[in-house]
């Protein structure tokens, strides 16, 4: 993007002094049109412009300035159209280097803005999986001495959760290379978060009911007794 720009402004010098350069060859500078146009005398002797003529010389000044002003004219007009030539070509690349410049600035925007927004939704959901994991491990020790079978099955349930984390967070980071598909795929990954969440949440409270009723039990077996 930088060679862009200052290729830019290096065509915006050249396209300047074109401009500059056109401005005085058709702005009729006294001076240089003198000295275009300057006729020596016939007697042999150097004189002024065309306009320095007199006299006798008046009718012969003017023959020689109808019949140089075609021949002189022309390189003029041929420089001329040279020139604006040269500054519509100019323009013309100025104007697609302008172009070449705003769509980079804007894909540099979007890429920019879709990256800050994937960065976020892998962070809140990382914080959700360390927080999921920290409250399953948060079960009474006193259950799972007594069944290690549900133990068993809550550390699995973690480790699935865990492992499907992984996977759709995986999956996400390569969709980034597939711009067209990225919004569908966040949404299936909130989509099958939230439902993942859910059930863990369905399944500790499950385990808490099962937990309360098996201590409840026991303890009613131990009063019994």
């Amino acid at each position: 993007m930088k060679d862009l720009q200052k290729q830019l402004h290096t065509e915006k010098k050249k396209t300047e002094r074109l401009q500059e350069k056109l401005t005085e060859l058709l702005s009729g500078d006294k001076t240089a049109l003198d000295e275009l146009f300057y006729i020596p005398r016939t007697d042999g002797s150097r004189g002024g412009s065309v306009s320095s003529f007199n006299g006798g010389n008046t009718h012969a000044a003017e023959r020689a300035s109808i019949t140089s002003v075609p021949i002189i004219s022309s390189p003029l007009e041929q420089e001329n159209n040279d020139l604006i030539l040269k500054l519509a070509k100019v323009q013309e690349e100025k104007a697609v280097l302008e172009e070449k410049v705003r769509h980079l600035e804007t894909s540099g925007s979007s890429m920019a803005d879709d990256l800050v927004q994937k960065s976020a939704i892998i962070q809140h959901y990382s914080i959700e999986k360390r927080a999921v994991a920290s409250s399953s491990n948060a079960f009474p020790s006193r259950l799972s001495r007594r069944h290690p079978s549900i133990e068993r099955n809550n550390n699995n349930s973690g480790i699935n959760l865990r492992n499907m984390f992984d996977t759709l967070v995986r999956d996400n980071i390569h969709s980034k290379q597939t711009s067209s598909s990225n919004d569908d795929t966040i949404k299936n990954l909130q989509r099958l978060l939230e439902e993942t969440l859910t059930k863990n949440m369905h399944l500790q409270k499950d385990l808490e009911i099962l937990s309360r009723t098996l201590e409840s039990s026991q303890q009613k077996s131990d009063t019994s007794g």
